[in-house]
């Protein structure tokens, strides 16, 4: 337990089991609590556009309590 699994394919369907492609503890540190969350995401501050070719579309948050 206490560490973060990350999901991500293509396209718009719901996410599945099989699109997990990383799990890790953050920071180094297995979790005891959770009090807050944060994404990151950066553009590509390029001039012309405001934002990356990819898009974060309906992000979501799951939390099993143990």
């Amino acid at each position: 337990g206490g560490r973060t699994h990350y999901y991500a394919k293509p396209g718009v369907e719901p996410l599945t089991q099989a699109d997990r492609f990383a799990s890790h503890y953050p920071y180094g540190t297995q979790i005891q609590s959770f009090h807050t969350a944060f994404f990151n995401v950066c553009n590509q501050d390029n001039g012309r556009t405001w934002s990356t070719e990819w898009i974060i579309d309906d992000p979501a948050m799951y939390y099993i309590s143990r």
